[in-house]
Formats: C-alpha cells, structure tokens, sequence
C-alpha cells in the first residue's frame, strides 16, 4: 500500500471527508469541527509524521489500542504477552518509525492493503 493510499485511508479513519487526491497537488480534505468542515486543508501526512501518527492512534476506541500495540509489536518482533498500559513504557515500541506505525493502524482497523 503506497503511501497516498495509506495517507488517505488514515485520513477517513479519522473524521477527514471531501478528499481530493489530485496527482498535481498534495491531498486535500475536510474534517469536521475544524472551520465548521467548509474549508479545504492538506491532509496530515501521516506515513511522515510521527505527530499526526500519535493523533490518529489517540482517536482509536481503547480496546482497538491495545491491538494496535500488539500488531506493532509483532512486526517489531517484540514478545506480545504483556498488557495494554506496558506497551507505552517499552523503548523498543516508542522508537517504531512512522511507516511501521500507520500500517499497524491501518492493520488494526482493517484497512491495509497488502501488494503495493
């Protein structure tokens, strides 16, 4: 899954609508609560941004964080068997790089696209 794909599918997952992916200009889109959703803005590039990446898993329902953590610990190979509030003191999860971070989203809300 390339990374416009995942920047846009990210952006859904998280309220963003209207998207506009023109190959001549960075996605746009609107997300509602933000000028009342009437204006058009660049969309987070998440698969880049370790700070919109933080904002996009903070949105996730509690029981799907505790999944992403496990999915990111696993393509991290990381042991898998400790609980939820372990994961945010574990060093080697906190150093995970954007792009492993948004396919584990991505994985975890069902939305990665395998073969891109």
């Amino acid at each position: 899954m390339g990374p416009t794909k995942q920047r846009i599918a990210i952006a859904e997952a998280c309220g963003w609508t209207c998207i506009l992916d023109d190959p001549e200009r960075p996605a746009i889109g609107r997300l509602i609560g933000r000028h009342g959703g009437r204006e058009y803005e660049a969309l987070p590039n998440y698969p880049n941004d370790l700070n919109a990446m933080h904002e996009a898993v903070s949105l996730l329902p509690e029981e799907d964080k505790h999944a992403y953590a496990v999915i990111l610990a696993d393509m991290l190979w990381l042991p898998t068997n400790w609980g939820w509030q372990d994961w945010r003191d574990t060093l080697s999860i906190s150093e995970a790089t954007t792009t492993q971070r948004a396919e584990a989203f991505l994985r975890t809300i069902g939305k990665w696209e395998d073969g891109e």
